[in-house]
């Protein structure tokens, strides 16, 4: 017996991404897709999470902005690219990163190969900078936007 209510699949994929499994999750996700009939929710959902590494910091110890832009084109796989090719980017920075943070990439897709990318990254695994590790309670977590992106394709 599956559900026939998408929420009860999002509910249930944020519980696993708290629990670190995304491939759960995503699953989660897709079946929220398939049994709805408006997947714009679903389709504003968290597609992937990363750690920051020692290599993407820069002299002043944030993530590096050109790492953002990266991550934002590797969501769209190596298929993607051979029929699409970027026609525009357009990134805000908004809060600073830094190693050791994990963050999380939203994906929309808000019209014909065009999307809205926002990243997040959490107050629980947020360090102050140095290297250190904030104490932030569970109940007090939540998530930073970092930065947002659009992104507009077209066809090859």
């Amino acid at each position: 017996l599956f559900p026939a209510e998408p929420r009860v699949y999002l509910n249930r994929s944020d519980v696993l991404v708290m629990m670190n499994d995304y491939k759960g999750a995503a699953q989660d996700i897709i079946s929220a897709i398939s049994v709805s009939n408006d997947i714009s929710g679903a389709l504003q959902r968290l597609v992937d999470m990363s750690d920051t590494n020692y290599s993407d910091v820069d002299v002043n110890g944030h993530i590096n902005s050109v790492k953002y832009i990266e991550h934002v084109l590797d969501l769209f796989g190596i298929d993607w690219y051979k029929v699409n090719r970027l026609r525009r980017l357009e990134i805000a920075y908004v809060a600073e990163s830094h190693y050791g943070d994990r963050l999380s990439f939203y994906r929309e897709q808000t019209g014909e190969n065009e999307f809205c990318v926002r990243i997040t990254k959490s107050t629980a695994s947020c360090n102050d900078g140095d290297g250190k590790m904030q104490n932030v309670t569970s109940d007090m977590e939540k998530e930073i936007e970092v930065c947002r992106s659009m992104i507009k394709f077209v066809k090859d």
